[in-house]
């Protein structure tokens, strides 16, 4: 049963006029802007690339065109952003999105946004980027709070998708204090495998976004295994900790939005203002999990928590 508390609410109310009031703030401190116009480049109709577009919208005083890639195109028609002067700002939402327009060769500035890390952009001088990523600092910190005992994280991931990230993430770990057991999956037929090699071994699973390991066929077995070891997962999304992953900390993607079209617009701008602040972002558990995992919490040292589960 989902739980949403009266406490919950007032903090989920709290954080959507926070939002709002600091994005207005950034975008009036940005100064006189020439043309408030955003053209908006999604790689598809994917929920947070929709919600992140949304939150776009949703700033006042801007015109915002949207413009959706078709599936079967693979660079952009010549000539579709020479069009954009300098009075235009372009946020892509999504890799495919910012490496089109970055080949396309647009003189306007560019916000790459929700692409997995800052250096894939290939193609545009000096894009702005925003990972899709929870940054890693957040994510240990959570580690702190919610599993303040685990000394040894595991990692699941296929190389051929996430080497990069998984060092860098591992990096960051270890510097961190923690030890990292990382469990390579190079199909999803290796997933058993892979999970055999962690008991014993590991405190906690870190998921990271990979289309080889976390797959909706394999949440069954991926939550089975946290159960029957002991083992907490800290999940990719809320849909997850639904599940039964422990925790998870997302971004809530129409915030992300705004904050990359506040970004956009701060390019335009006649000023050098401060940069807007980023989201902070959201954090769901599941209590039932942690009665389960023999996990006790004590919820008033807890930090916000915008939806718990039990």
């Amino acid at each position: 049963m989902q739980v949403k508390s009266g406490r919950d609410a007032a903090r989920a109310n709290r954080r959507r006029k926070f939002g709002a009031a600091t994005l207005a703030a950034a975008l009036a401190a940005a100064g006189a802007v020439r043309a408030q116009h955003l053209v908006v480049v999604s790689s598809d109709e994917a929920p947070p690339y929709q919600q992140a577009l949304a939150g776009i919208q949703k700033i006042t005083g801007i015109t915002v065109e949207a413009q959706l890639l078709d599936p079967d195109v693979e660079s952009a028609p010549p000539g579709a952003f020479a069009r954009l002067g300098r009075d235009t700002a372009v946020v892509a939402l999504g890799m495919r999105a910012s490496e089109l327009v970055a080949r396309a060769g647009s003189s306007s500035p560019l916000v790459s946004c929700l692409v997995p890390s800052p250096d894939t952009v290939r193609g545009a001088p000096n894009p702005q980027v925003v990972p899709i990523d929870v940054p890693i600092d957040v994510q240990i910190d959570s580690l702190r709070t919610f599993l303040p005992q685990a000394r040894t994280i595991g990692i699941l991931f296929d190389p051929a998708i996430n080497a990069k990230r998984v060092d860098a993430i591992a990096t960051a770990l270890t510097g961190a204090g923690y030890q990292t057991r990382l469990a390579p999956v190079t199909s999803h037929a290796m997933l058993p495998q892979a999970l055999a090699s962690l008991p014993n071994a590991v405190d906690a699973i870190l998921a990271i976004p990979d289309t080889t390991v976390y797959t909706q066929q394999a949440s069954k077995a991926l939550l089975l295994f946290s159960f029957r070891n002991r083992i907490p997962l800290i999940g990719l999304t809320e849909a997850w900790v639904k599940a039964g992953a422990l925790y998870a900390v997302e971004w809530d993607y129409e915030e992300l939005g705004a904050y990359c079209g506040a970004l956009a617009l701060r390019s335009l701008s006649s000023s050098r203002a401060p940069l807007p602040p980023l989201p902070r972002p959201r954090i769901a558990i599941n209590l039932r999990s942690a009665e389960q995992l023999q996990i006790k919490w004590n919820m008033s040292l807890l930090p916000d928590v915008d939806r718990s589960f039990e």
